[in-house]
């Protein structure tokens, strides 16, 4: 489903771009597979960290396009050094509000309200999932934006077209993914929502998909501690795009 074109395009003066992280809230009890405490296990915190800077964060203090807020979820009960980490963050990417919750579920149950006290409001928001491990291109917050109509009852972005990294094999693939997990939502702030109202392989459920046809715009990172994610697609064997778009060495 493409956008219509008879839809007025919104300016940036009439929305707010919320992308939306949860880093190590407590998923015990949502993902039966996940160990209870895990949110504050040393050893699975410096990999995690480890793979936010590496990928996830490095890509957004480089978005060409600065216009968004990055609402980052971390559990309130943090271990040093990591706490300090997170406190750093403001200073290297300025669009970042951190908040620090406890389980998953209560994320979950309260994200609207959460949004709604944490982003002043305008007459549209648009909220983007991106998991901590994984990561934009540099120019992603831009195609989103591109493609923000005003809308009564809101609807999905889906940019089908991303990369998987396998970083322990070094290989690219390039996969074409609907309903994937870097989807977003654009709705009127007083039908606030946000792109988390339901699983992202079931938007089509919840309103318009609008399925946007470019080069690749997301990446998902496989480094042997995924929960969902597997290599699928096509390897690559130019990589010039993915290093560049991607700031990967």
């Amino acid at each position: 489903m493409f956008i219509p074109f008879f839809r007025k395009k919104l300016k940036q003066s009439d929305f707010t771009h919320v992308v939306i992280t949860h880093f190590n809230l407590d998923y015990a009890t949502f993902y039966p597979q996940v160990p209870v405490g895990q949110y504050k296990n040393i050893d699975w915190l410096k990999k995690r960290f480890e793979l936010f800077e590496n990928y996830c964060l490095k890509t957004m203090i480089k978005q060409t396009n600065k216009n968004f807020i990055w609402l980052c979820f971390f559990h309130k009960d943090t271990p040093e050094p990591f706490m300090s980490k997170i406190l750093k963050y403001k200073d290297l990417c300025p669009q970042i509000k951190i908040y620090f919750g406890d389980t998953f579920e209560k994320y979950c149950n309260s994200l609207a309200e959460i949004v709604k006290e944490c982003i002043e409001p305008r007459k549209y928001l648009v909220t983007t999932r991106l998991d901590g491990d994984d990561c934009f291109s540099v120019d992603y917050i831009e195609n989103i934006q591109q493609n923000i109509y005003e809308t009564k009852k809101g609807y999905f972005l889906d940019f089908i077209y991303g990369y998987i990294y396998d970083e322990i094999k070094d290989e690219v693939h390039y996969q074409k993914f609907r309903r994937n997990p870097f989807c977003s939502r654009v709705e009127r702030w007083e039908d606030l929502k946000t792109v988390r109202m339901i699983g992202h392989d079931r938007i089509n459920q919840a309103g318009p998909v609008y399925m946007i046809k470019t080069k690749p715009m997301w990446a998902q990172i496989i480094h042997g501690g995924n929960i969902l994610n597997f290599v699928d697609g096509p390897i690559q064997k130019d990589f010039s795009d993915f290093k560049t778009r991607f700031l990967i060495n």
